[in-house]
């Protein structure tokens, strides 16, 4: 990646939710914004995984449980 700061979060989707945000590399995780600040420098990459998890609805036909890492 070009040397510089660097912002990552994720697109809300109607079924999952974000739990958590784990394995951050390079970067630092802000839980209120629920993004991840990056600075990287020359030779350098940052990495964070988003841990969701499939939201469930009773009231609809589809409600099985479900992890997506």
């Amino acid at each position: 990646m070009t040397p510089g700061a660097y912002i990552a979060s994720e697109v809300k989707t109607s079924r999952y939710s974000l739990k958590n945000v784990i394995n951050v590399e390079k970067g630092v995780y802000d839980s209120k914004g629920k993004v991840v600040n990056f600075t990287i420098k020359s030779n350098e990459e940052g990495k964070a995984t988003f841990y969701n998890v499939k939201n469930t609805y009773k009231d609809l036909s589809h409600n099985s449980i479900a992890v997506n890492t």
